[in-house]
């Protein structure tokens, strides 16, 4: 398995703050909105995460789910 570093763009953060806006500053923190804009601006396949919090909204926003 390979892990890839990927640069943030604008469209990162602004994905990130409408993400925030959205689910409102109680159910999402900012770097879980930046994990999951930045897993949708690389058409992630499978976002992973421990955190069951943000995989439901990962999932909400369209995101395929593994939690472990």
């Amino acid at each position: 398995e390979a892990v890839t570093v990927v640069a943030f763009h604008d469209r990162v953060y602004q994905r990130a703050m409408n993400l925030m806006t959205q689910f409102g500053p109680n159910g999402l923190r900012t770097l879980d909105a930046l994990q999951i804009s930045t897993a949708q601006d690389v058409s992630a396949t499978i976002f992973a995460t421990s955190d069951r919090e943000q995989s439901e909204i990962a999932r909400q926003a369209g995101l395929q789910i593994k939690l472990f």
